[in-house]
This record gives structure tokens, sequence and C-alpha cells, in this order.
């Protein structure tokens, strides 16, 4: 039986990334600028899909800031040229090689947990789900991996207080790291002064051992 599967979705999109061939649309930011097709773009992204049709719905999840960032958006959609200013330059190379099927990662030589983070919030404000979800485990691997460095609670400070929360996921993760390890990691000056500055972490460790107690209890 011949495959039903639209050629598009089989399509090896590689060789496209930044490739004048074909391209109708010019991205800059930060001082570079990356050739991409539109058909393309709006295929892996919902944001981009409303920027070049302009026309667009500002769900309940999607913020005031993203609305107003999509209205100029459409307005330069209209020359085939958009600049990108509001994000970590290195994460937006890594989602458009997302996009055209290459490894996001490889957009840095070193990529790190906070380019991780930078991916996730990218990921989040254009609408890129599969993105997001790589960013997510790669943040995760790096987490349980460091728990018990001294930069560990850097993370966690950047995570809440720096990062975009998005769907929640990187926040969830660390508030479960925390509790796992919470006796040594409360044996350490730097992370209670994370929990001090961090009232959400803190409360959420709390109703966690809390809940914990309760069960321990009714056994």
């Amino acid at each position: 039986m011949a495959s039903t599967t639209h050629p598009l979705a089989l399509a090896d999109l590689r060789g496209f990334h930044d490739n004048k061939h074909l391209s109708d649309v010019t991205i800059f930011f930060s001082g570079r600028k990356v050739r991409a097709h539109k058909v393309v773009l709006c295929l892996a992204s919902d944001y981009f899909q409303m920027t070049f049709s302009g026309r667009f719905v500002v769900k309940p999840s999607i913020r005031t800031r993203m609305k107003h960032r999509l209205i100029r958006a459409c307005k330069e959609s209209k020359s085939n040229e958009i600049e990108l200013k509001e994000d970590d330059p290195d994460a937006l190379a890594g989602m458009l090689r997302h996009i055209y099927g290459l490894d996001p990662f490889e957009a840095v030589a070193a990529p790190g947990i906070y380019f991780d983070f930078r991916l996730y919030e990218v990921a989040g404000e254009y609408l890129l789900p599969n993105l997001q979800e790589k960013a997510t485990a790669s943040a995760k691997k790096k987490l349980e991996y460091k728990w018990n460095t001294p930069s560990f609670s850097d993370y966690v400070y950047s995570i809440y207080q720096q990062t975009a929360a998005h769907g929640g996921e990187l926040r969830q993760i660390a508030k479960d790291i925390c509790r796992k390890h919470l006796p040594e990691l409360m044996a350490k000056k730097e992370f209670k002064k994370v929990l001090l500055e961090t009232p959400e972490l803190s409360l959420a460790i709390m109703q966690v051992v809390a809940r914990e107690d309760v069960n321990h209890r009714s056994r």
C-alpha cells in the first residue's frame, strides 16, 4: 500500500537551513541573520503562522507580551524581514536549527545548563512544544547530575527568578530534585539562601513534605 504521509512531512529540511535557495524571509537577531522559508516556519510553529497570516488569537496561555511581539512581527513580515529583539541569540539560533531538523544544541560550542534554560524560554515564546521537551530533558539530566555541586543553588535560583515559567516543567523538576535531596541540601548555606529568596519554591517543598507526612501518619 502506498504511503499516505504528506511528502513535506518526510522531507529532509536540514539542507535548507540558512540557505538562500527558495528563501522568502530573513530573520535578524543580535547582529546575525538566517535566511528562512515561511512555509517551514509556519508548519513548525503557530507563532510564525500567526505572524505571516496576520491573524492571531491571544489565548489565555499567550501573555500580553507575546501579543505585542506578534503585532510587531506581523508588520515586519510584510517586508519579508523579521527582527527578533528580546531573546537570547544563541537560543534563537538553536530554535531555528530545530525547526530545520538540526540539533539545536549544536548552536553553541559547549551547551551548558543555562543554554538549556534559554532554549526552554524561546521554545515557549515561539510555541514549539517539541523543542521545549528537548530543552527540559537536557536540563533535567544536568540538574540530577549536579545536585550536590556548589552551582546547584544558582541553577535553582535561575529557574525560579530568571527563567520564564511557561508550562512549569523546569520548576517541577527543580522542586522534585530539591525534595529528593532536601536533608543534604539544607546543610548548604547557599541553598537556604535560595529558599529565603524564592518563596514559591519554599512553599512547594513545604506542601510536598506536609503531604508526605500526612500519608505516612495515615498508614
